[in-house]
């Protein structure tokens, strides 16, 4: 009944309260009565078939081309976690670093490992202290696949502020979801993160999963099923102020 989280470069990507991710899983699960250790796996001294479920945040290009140099020695291993249908979840930086690459403002190109058909391509910012070509805001957006848990919530809210520009290169990549309010991957197709098995990617800072109680425990649920091999039954927990934070954030528009 224990679980292991690993949070990849806590200390190196971990923008707008992304740690609170891992926090929302460990807090939810506890409450269903699991175990649950969170190991903060900041080099490249780490086995990830350890873990259960892996979390990588965002964070500034100088980070993510640091980052970008150590995850390249665990890309087979990445691979094999996402194969073997192991849930993960990437915000911003992060997900762009799982993608085949990523163009940042000053035209230099930071290698992805490839695990998500997605390109990345920051607009060049005019004015360092101007934000006209960052996209940043609030975002609204409906779920592009059904959830495994009972859910009456389809949405998917949180906050953005990324320059670059992503864009899906093939169809072994789906899309997370549709925006209604915001930009989410870019400013012309009106989609929001990328998925591929249990891989799931996203721009949603805030952090996303607190006010998002249904998509952590779609999650949860992915992460049990791995584990132990079998559809789990997950206990109704109180989630009324999760579900309260997410109706505010529908209004917010």
């Amino acid at each position: 009944m224990k679980l292991k989280l690993g949070h990849l470069f806590a200390d190196k990507l971990n923008l707008y309260g992304d740690m609170g991710n891992v926090l929302t899983l460990k807090y939810r699960l506890e409450k269903r009565g699991y175990e649950v250790e969170i190991e903060q796996l900041n080099d490249s001294n780490f086995t990830i078939s350890n873990y259960d479920f892996l979390f990588i945040g965002g964070g500034q290009d100088k980070e993510q081309q640091n980052v970008a140099k150590l995850l390249e020695s665990k890309k087979s291993d990445l691979s094999k976690f996402i194969e073997d249908e192991k849930p993960m979840l990437a915000i911003c930086g992060g997900y762009q670093l799982l993608g085949e690459s990523y163009l940042t403002s000053d035209k230099e190109t930071i290698s992805g490992l490839g695990i998500l058909n997605v390109i990345t391509k920051a607009k060049e910012e005019k004015n360092a202290k101007n934000f006209q070509d960052r996209l940043v805001g609030n975002v609204v957006a409906e779920l592009d696949f059904p959830l495994h848990i009972e859910s009456s919530v389809t949405t998917l809210v949180g906050f953005e502020n990324h320059s670059g520009r992503t864009f899906i290169t093939d169809s072994r990549t789906s899309t997370l979801a549709t925006v209604k309010l915001g930009f989410g991957n870019n400013d012309t197709d009106k989609k929001e993160g990328a998925r591929y098995k249990n891989l799931f990617a996203s721009y949603l800072h805030g952090s996303l999963l607190p006010k998002n109680p249904h998509f952590a425990d779609e999650i949860i649920y992915l992460t049990l099923l791995a584990k132990f091999g079998k559809a789990p039954e997950l206990k109704k927990i109180d989630d009324v102020i999760e579900i309260r934070a997410h109706k505010k954030a529908l209004t917010l528009h």
